[in-house]
Order: C-alpha cells, then structure tokens, then sequence
C-alpha cells in the first residue's frame, strides 16, 4: 500500500492571490488583487505543496468555476493526506515496515492477538476490521478504528476524484471560451494583461490539478485493491 506523496499548504500573508481557492472572495479589480508579486515563488511553493491556487479574473461565473474546482480538489488533497497517515499509524503501533503493505500489518496484527480471529470485510467501497470477540483490547479497538477511518478517506477521494475530473475537462473544452471572455471586459489596459495572465495560470493550475487528482485516486484504488484481495472479494 503506497500513501500518496502530498504536504499539507500553508498559506502566506503576501497577498490575496495565494490562498487557497476554497479561502478566496471575488473583490474589486486592484493590484492588491490583482498583483504578480512573487510569481516564480508562489508557483513554486504550489507544485510543493499540492494545493490548488488561483488568481481572480474578473467574471463571476469563471472564477466561481475555478472556486469549485479548487475547493473539490483540495478536499481531495486532505483525504489523500489523511490515507498517508492512517497508514502509518497503523503500521506504527505495530511497528511494521514503513511503507509496508497492509497485508504484512494484518498478519502482525494476527500474531499479536492470537486469541482472537481478525479479518477484514468488505461491503461495496467500505472495509473494516473485523474482531472477534469484539473489544477484547483497547489497542485493537483503535486500529478497527484507524481502518475505519482509511476506509472514509479512500471513498472521499475516489467520489471527488469522479466530480472533479468532470469539472476539470469541461474547463479545458471551454478554455478558448473562457479566454476570449476575459479579453473581452472592458478594463484599463494594466488590469487587463493582469487578469489575462491571472487566467492563463489558471488553466495550468487546472491542469496540475488533473494529474495530481490521477495520483490520489491511483491510490485510493491501490488502497481498495488490497483490501478486497485480504477480504477475497472482487470489486
């Protein structure tokens, strides 16, 4: 079982334009919203990072497009991160192999609660611990629920993954659409470049966001696989 390898953003001070998307308000057109600042490092922070980013550019309904999308994958983001570190709190309680697979765990487990019969089950998208005699250990009952736990941020990131790819692809069959309605607003010739430029890295945002939400449904899936082979159920 491979968690996904994604950080968590914090978000600076420098200005508006670096928040994250789901933190963001449509404002007065301003170089404070506006502005180019820092470009190379914002973009780099974001490739780091994970997190979706945007600029604002003007027209309500693009921007809430972009919206929409940021605050669906950054959702997505979190439930991957979370994935990651269930993971690995199971395998540290049992003090398994970073990065081991759930099945050498599982077997861990067994050997260390010989007296009770542990599987996992499976029903539909949703797995689980199985323990019997339930609540023999407190310990235990703290992995049933860290796989609880796994199993709610695997089917978050695979049902977001389903919306937003949607949302994304028809962002991209509208992008000569869209830009040609930014070019169009009548603005002073500064803010106009400024929100054309804003839209560009809108787009590549957008479509940094289709690979990364590839990954994270990747492993979500590598999650779900292994635990319908432990389960002996074919999803």
């Amino acid at each position: 079982m491979f968690p996904c390898c994604c950080k968590c953003f914090t978000k600076t001070s420098a200005d508006a334009e670096r928040q994250p998307l789901s933190a963001r308000t449509i404002g007065p057109y301003s170089k404070a919203a506006y502005g180019t600042d820092s470009l190379e490092t914002a973009r780099d922070t974001t490739v780091k990072k994970g997190k979706v980013n945007a600029k604002l550019v003007g027209v309500p309904d693009i921007d809430h497009l972009f919206t929409d999308i940021g605050d669906t994958f950054n959702k997505q983001h979190q439930h991957c991160l979370e994935i990651s570190e269930y993971i690995r709190q199971v395998n540290e309680s049992y003090k398994c192999p970073p990065n081991s697979s759930f099945s050498v765990c599982l077997q861990k487990i067994k050997e260390k609660h010989r007296d009770l019969e542990i599987n996992v089950q499976m029903q539909g998208y949703s797995f689980m611990l199985e323990v019997q005699p339930e609540g023999a250990h407190e310990k235990l009952l703290h992995t049933q629920q860290q796989i609880k736990n796994l199993s709610l941020a695997t089917k978050s990131v695979l049902a977001a993954g389903t919306t937003l790819q949607e949302m994304i692809n028809y962002v991209l069959q509208k992008e000569e659409e869209l830009t040609d309605r930014v070019k169009k607003m009548d603005l002073a010739y500064q803010d106009k470049v400024r929100v054309e430029s804003n839209l560009k890295e809108n787009l590549q945002e957008v479509r940094r966001t289709k690979q990364l939400s590839v990954q994270y449904r990747e492993t979500a899936n590598q999650v779900l696989a292994e635990m319908a082979q432990l389960a002996d159920i074919t999803i």
